[in-house]
């Protein structure tokens, strides 16, 4: 490849701005730790790319879904804590073992399989307990506390070094069930104490909770979205002034000039007012661009926003140029910040009625991440 033009779909990746957020991150967490969220591939941003940075830049903990993501940090060199969000299962079990991760506790099912695997092999990796407040998705119930503490306390094997929970609304504006929620975490905290439990990792807070819930600190903040400087929603203050990390930005392969009133794209919906000129850019949804964005969307080139021109296609998409200036091999910004031109994923979010999370981790592994800074 040494001498080909990359054509295809480029994300740079702003290692100064991550590191920056996570300084931020941690001045305002004060002396909590912080465990990075780096699943689904760094939220599309480079799992790997993004944790080797982080790493350096002091963090001690790093939340993955899979174990298979788990695997992929470690095999990349990355030495610190890596904790396994999903549900516990013996594939997981057995590479927390060999690959030194953390594991969620959080039905009777797990402590079945722990138990049976002990008896086997006689070691157990270190877990988290997870007990549902409100979320309703994984978790022992609220109501069962008393009974899980019982086991942990007879459960002389292992070593649960955490106590969790997760938020469902701490993003929303209206935070009563967030205060619910809160306090049923505190109850948990507060019987685990009295029956002589002791968690080295407490946490509840996330990216949202962060921003609205100072009191849901304990010691160990989960901070995933707000790494990547986006807020999780427009309900959030933004008293942390985070910046954006990706720059995602495509190519144009060809320049056609066309009359008024000339079709363009799948469908015809959208034809040309005036004659013009149509770049081709070498990206579409498969890499990540979403296809609803067409009917308002923009691309910045060189200090301006031009608009889209018809459906986004699998593979490419076409801008209306104008009579502007414009070159093949030239890249354009579909979001993030380029010559003075922003545009913010929450802003593409909020036009087609998604979320940046989903904007995020709809990025393709075509998507080429390159770091910078």
């Amino acid at each position: 490849m040494d001498g080909l033009v990359q054509t295809g779909p480029k994300a740079y990746i702003n290692v100064d701005r991550l590191n920056h957020n996570f300084s931020l991150i941690q001045n305002h967490a004060e002396n909590c730790s912080i465990m990075c969220i780096v699943k689904a591939n760094g939220y599309g941003h480079g799992g790997v790319l993004v944790s080797q940075a982080l790493e350096k830049a002091g963090c001690k903990w790093f939340g993955v879904f899979t174990h298979e993501e788990g695997i992929e940090l470690r095999n990349a060199g990355l030495n610190q804590n890596i904790f396994i969000l999903c549900k516990l299962n013996k594939v997981a079990l057995e590479a927390a073992v060999e690959y030194n991760f953390s594991l969620n506790l959080s039905s009777w099912d797990d402590f079945e399989l722990l138990e049976q695997f002990y008896s086997k092999k006689q070691i157990l990796p270190k877990a988290h307990l997870k007990i549902d407040t409100g979320m309703t998705r994984l978790g022992f119930d609220f109501k069962d506390t008393d009974a899980v503490l019982d086991k942990i306390v007879n459960f002389k094997a292992l070593d649960c070094e955490g106590l969790y929970s997760h938020f469902s609304t701490a993003d929303e504006g209206d935070l009563r069930y967030a205060h619910t929620q809160l306090k049923r975490f505190q109850t948990i905290i507060h019987k685990a104490e009295q029956k002589g439990v002791r968690f080295r990792y407490t946490h509840c807070s996330n990216s949202g909770a962060l921003l609205t819930l100072p009191e849901s600190k304990f010691n160990m903040l989960r901070v995933g979205l707000l790494l990547y400087g986006v807020y999780p929603s427009d309900k959030v203050p933004r008293s942390i002034p985070v910046k954006s990390v990706m720059d995602f930005k495509g190519t144009v392969v060809e320049i056609r000039k066309i009359d008024a009133g000339v079709p363009v794209s799948y469908g015809g919906i959208w034809t040309s007012k005036k004659d013009t000129h149509i770049g081709v850019v070498q990206s579409g949804f498969a890499d990540g661009v979403p296809r609803p964005w067409f009917e308002n969307g923009t691309v910045g080139y060189r200090g301006r926003r031009y608009p889209l021109a018809g459906r986004i296609c699998m593979d490419q998409l076409t801008v209306d140029f104008g009579n502007d200036d414009i070159a093949i091999g030239d890249e354009v910004l579909f979001w993030g910040e380029d010559h003075g031109i922003q545009i913010s994923i929450e802003e593409i979010s909020k036009d087609i009625l998604s979320t940046p999370y989903v904007i995020f981790t709809g990025l393709s592994n075509r998507v080429k991440r390159i770091p910078v800074s």
